[in-house]
């Protein structure tokens, strides 16, 4: 069964990263997508800019074959995209 991401749970993530501490966390809308990877633990990262802003979103997968397979979905055509433009993406979830 495919779902797309804004669907599932707990989606994007949470929102972290090192940041000045007058700065504020990007929002979804804000924030592009310039990497991806697998971290530990069936997560996701997501890291994003915007204006010279840095975050970080964290996903935890049910499965290391989902968070396999939605770093793969992102990375292949998620790239320059905001964060929000993600939730339209689908992935197994069987």
């Amino acid at each position: 069964m495919k779902r797309m991401l804004r669907n599932l749970t707990d989606w994007p993530g949470i929102c972290g990263g090192a940041r000045e501490s007058t700065s504020e966390f990007l929002t979804v809308d804000e924030a592009v997508v310039n990497e991806v990877f697998l971290a530990p633990n069936n997560r996701v990262t997501i890291r994003a800019e915007f204006e010279g802003r840095r975050s970080s979103y964290h996903y935890h997968a049910s499965s290391e074959k989902i968070a396999s397979r939605i770093q793969m979905t992102i990375a292949k055509n998620g790239m320059g995209k905001t964060v929000s433009a993600l939730g339209e993406f689908e992935v197994e979830v069987d």
